[in-house]
């Protein structure tokens, strides 16, 4: 399959160039779709990215779910922050407001939920695309700083530990061709697993042998590009997960657990966005986590029709990785 790019992309970047428009007409929109496929279930979700040459971009996602009628992430160039929320649909807002335990629902009106934390990478546990997304078209200049250690694209178990500077040896292939993004990324795992204990908090222990020495926790590898007035973006990518085979010999004996393909299907040149956090429709709920890596606490509050610059002092919810 091959991408649909307008016949005169190249030609209005060339002319915003040298008109001086790269301002207004510097952004680039890709459209297209994943196909997950795990285990127990194979699904597929729809992907919109819209990239800023200065580092800015907004991912939405229209996933394959019907709690979820929206489900967006951003970043603005001039902070270190990222931001999420996903919308509910009219149905399910009204059998939320309907449950006893939901008063708050019900009283506020709340129509979405929201998450704020410290660094570029997407990495929410809600949606592992996002992250995927953001290497795989906008990692550039996080990977110009960033070559040996990385922080994971991909579930390791509980948000707290990503939110914990957690970083992993990686092995990453370059392309020449600006914006110079990730050819392929190898993730090995330093021997140590980590999930939930019974109470729900990030606990981690060290695996049993052989994999107690690390081994190939994921891999990111380009299939296809297309090359728009001189850059290269990736066209068809995956994205792999393994874990330790049960009774696994040595290291390399690993279990395929998630099996991601994504697809770009269409490529044009759009004015810049004026703000590039997800858009808020109304009441909803947000987490933030902000000053989670330095205090272990978040905050919770609810806005109305925009994000807040810094988080709002509530009593804090304390959550420690171990």
């Amino acid at each position: 399959m091959h991408p649909r790019v307008s016949p005169v992309l190249g030609l209005i970047v060339w002319l915003a160039c040298i008109l001086g428009l790269s301002d207004v007409f510097g952004a680039t929109l890709i459209q297209g779709y994943v196909r997950a496929e795990t285990a127990r279930s194979t699904n597929s979700s729809h992907f919109s990215l819209v990239l800023d040459g200065d580092g800015s971009w907004l991912i939405s996602l229209k996933p394959a779910a019907a709690h979820l009628d929206r489900l967006e992430a951003g970043h603005l160039s001039h902070e270190d922050t990222a931001y999420l929320c996903m919308s509910y649909p009219t149905a399910y807002r009204r059998m939320l407001r309907s449950l006893p335990s939901n008063e708050a629902y019900d009283a506020d009106g709340i129509v979405g939920r929201g998450w704020i934390k410290r660094g570029e990478i997407p990495q929410f546990v809600f949606s592992e695309y996002m992250a995927m997304l953001w290497l795989a078209y906008s990692s550039d200049r996080y990977l110009d700083a960033h070559d040996r250690l990385l922080e994971p694209c991909y579930h390791v178990g509980h948000q707290d530990f990503v939110e914990k500077n957690l970083r992993f040896k990686a092995e990453v292939a370059r392309f020449t061709e600006p914006p110079h993004l990730p050819r392929s990324v190898i993730y090995f795992n330093d021997g140590v697993f980590r999930g939930t204990d019974k109470n729900g908090k990030a606990a981690s222990k060290k695996e049993t042998p052989p994999y107690d020495l690390g081994y190939t926790n994921a891999i990111h590898q380009v299939l296809a590009v297309t090359n728009i007035a001189g850059l290269h973006f990736p066209v068809r990518f995956s994205f792999q997960t393994f874990r330790p085979q049960p009774g696994g010999k040595t290291n390399v004996d690993l279990l395929l657990m998630k099996d991601y393909t994504f697809i770009a299907t269409n490529f044009a040149v759009v004015p810049k966005l004026t703000d590039y956090r997800p858009k808020i429709s109304g009441p909803t709920e947000v987490t933030d986590r902000r000053e989670f890596p330095l205090t272990g606490v978040e905050t919770e509050y609810v806005i109305t029709d925009s994000w807040v610059d810094r988080p709002i002092p509530d009593s804090g919810k304390k959550s420690t990785a171990k």
